[in-house]
């Protein structure tokens, strides 16, 4: 905290993934800086957000500086750590896992790592075709120095941590992690609304999310339940037409719904109404999906990956993640279970996280970088 004789920091923060489609790291810039405004009004920041600009309110000790200069291409990198010079920082913190290339020496540096799945992930770059094995090779080059640049290291769940340093040994003694919460919570919590017919489903459909297991997980539900109406809704960004042939093919295309690129108030409403959430993902570095189905008082059923086991904390019910039989079961276990029960147990799960809590321990990294 601020004394009388400690001077305000600069902080400048890069949230150019604000500029994009909403996905788990712009959700996370956008909600960490929202309550970094709330916490602190000592120190000084600068974001730096790619047009076009997010709604954001914020205090006269936040500024926005707009760069229209790409996160995902080298060489406006490489623009932007010039860009860097000309703000006199005392410390810049990077929400998506990579630090600009030639930050200036003066600078300390906060890497936000939220996980290792584009390494672990074999199939991660699968949609880059005959580019994948080069895409692979720049990220782990390109993450290794920004791993060895850092000063401190942010990661989002216990489970992180533990990959992050079987895969780079040298990040431990700089690694804190830093919890998500919910991305989106429900205006009004005090009743449970009576759900619809449907399973949800949020995310992207690569393969670390393991829809497959999903999907062959539900023609089973639909085959032993033949009385049912349950349906499934896919919510997320990615282009479904690959997912819809394989249910066309199946004979459960009038069961399975895509909503691609939802609103936050369509994700609100697909939340309030849903049976239960599923996440089948092999390996997550966090699962925000899970805290938000929670607070919306919606039973959860998640694969057995660390992060989700971690994140979930017993109020879900949990499935080995390559089996879809036994995620068959759950489905058919949680549809006649106590849904106030697992209501309650989510809801009180969803509590215990918080962006407020987490945004003034980041303020404590960077007070540490003095």
């Amino acid at each position: 905290m601020k004394t009388p004789t400690s001077r305000r920091l600069h902080v400048g923060l890069d949230a150019r993934s604000l500029g994009g489609r909403v996905c788990g790291v712009s959700r996370y810039a956008h909600r960490l800086l929202t309550a970094l405004a709330r916490i602190d009004t000592d120190n000084c920041y600068t974001i730096f957000i790619r047009p076009p600009q997010p709604e954001l309110i914020l205090p006269a000790n936040f500024s926005i500086v707009a760069v229209d200069l790409s996160r995902m291409l080298p060489w406006d990198d490489r623009l932007f750590s010039s860009r860097l010079k000309k703000e006199r920082l005392d410390v810049f913190h990077s929400f998506h896992s990579w630090l600009p290339p030639a930050l200036p020496d003066s600078i300390r540096a906060v890497l936000s790592l939220h996980d290792v799945l584009a390494i672990d992930d074999p199939e991660f770059f699968a949609s880059r075709g005959i580019f994948a094995p080069l895409l692979r090779q720049h990220f782990i080059r390109l993450t290794k120095r920004s791993v060895a640049r850092a000063d401190r290291i942010i990661t989002v769940s216990e489970a992180s941590v533990r990959a992050i340093v079987r895969i780079f040994p040298e990040a431990e003694k700089k690694l804190r992690s830093i919890p998500n919460a919910a991305g989106i919570i429900p205006l009004q919590t005090a009743e449970l609304r009576p759900p619809k017919d449907y399973i949800l489903f949020v995310g992207n459909l690569r393969s670390y999310k393991n829809p497959g297991v999903l999907f062959q997980a539900f023609s089973q539900f639909v085959k032993r339940n033949p009385s049912s109406r349950l349906k499934l809704i896919v919510a997320g960004n990615d282009d479904s037409s690959k997912a819809e042939h394989w249910i066309v093919n199946t004979g459960l295309h009038r069961r399975v719904e895509f909503h691609v690129r939802p609103s936050d108030e369509q994700l609100a409403a697909l939340y309030e109404r849903a049976s239960v959430l599923v996440l089948p993902s092999n390996e997550e570095g966090f699962g925000i999906p899970v805290l938000e189905a929670m607070s919306f008082g919606v039973p959860t059923i998640v694969s057995d990956a660390p992060a989700l086991i971690e994140v979930a904390g017993g109020a879900s019910l949990v499935f080995p993640r390559r089996d879809p039989h036994a995620l068959c079961g759950r489905i058919e276990e949680i549809l006649s279970a106590d849904r106030a029960a697992f209501a309650a147990a989510g809801r009180a799960r969803a509590a215990a996280f918080s962006w407020d809590t987490s945004a003034l321990e980041l303020r404590r990294v960077y007070e540490s970088l003095r």
